[in-house]
């Protein structure tokens, strides 16, 4: 996971309906997080179908969120290299 995640909440739920016959599978999870909290849900057939899936969409929110910062953090550096390199001409 992500060393900043200060809380995650994982809700796993039966969703019970009368016109369906086999149960469906719901989960939840809600990472806090400096910024934006990060959410994703799914569904399935199986509580592993419901599961297995929405752990990966939050993974890749984690992912896209730390090459975001990375990405940042690099350009600031390029720009002041460039602006030193300048200078020193």
């Amino acid at each position: 996971m992500d060393r900043f995640v200060t809380s995650a909440r994982v809700t796993l739920e039966m969703i019970d309906h009368l016109e369906v016959t086999e149960r469906q599978f719901s989960c939840a999870i809600r990472l806090s997080v400096p910024g934006r909290n990060l959410f994703a849900q799914d569904w399935g057939e199986r509580s592993l179908l419901g599961h297995g899936p929405c752990h990966q969409k939050i993974e890749q929110q984690l992912r896209k969120r730390h090459n975001k910062t990375k990405a940042r953090k690099h350009t600031l550096g390029s720009r002041q290299q460039a602006i030193r390199q300048s200078a020193d001409m």
